[in-house]
Formats: C-alpha cells, structure tokens, sequence
C-alpha cells in the first residue's frame, strides 16, 4: 500500500526510514506492507497519524480500539 503519515521529527525511525520526507512535512510510504504498516503505525501512536489511505487510518483506529477495550471484542 502506498501511505502518507505525519511523524514528528525524532520519532518512529522505523517507519521514517521506510519512507520519503515530503516536502509539506508528511512522509511517503511506497509499497509498504498493510498489515505490517497498521500494526507499527498503531504501536507509535499517537504520536504518529496516518493521512491516507483511509482504509489503513481506520484500520489504526480500529486496532487501537480493539487494544484499548479487550473485553468488547467477546
């Protein structure tokens, strides 16, 4: 998946290192794995933001949910 996320600046190397810095602030992902972007997205929130795609933001949210809450998930 191709991937656009916000990672303030000192934070989350591995996913800085697996992109591009963009020139707006935000760095570009190409390729990357989904379910591997998900989980190590949701691991640095949240201090880390997935821009786009939506699919892969919400699927962080979801994570996180799921994370936060155990007991719904029964």
């Amino acid at each position: 998946v191709n991937a656009r996320l916000v990672i303030p600046e000192g934070q989350a190397r591995e996913l800085m290192d697996a992109g591009e810095q963009q020139t707006d602030g935000t760095v570009l992902l190409h390729k990357a794995d989904k379910d591997w972007l998900v989980r190590t997205a949701a691991g640095y929130a949240p201090e880390v933001q997935v821009v786009e795609p939506a699919e892969v933001r919400q699927e962080v949210i979801s994570l996180l949910r799921r994370a936060a809450h155990p007991e719904e998930g029964r």
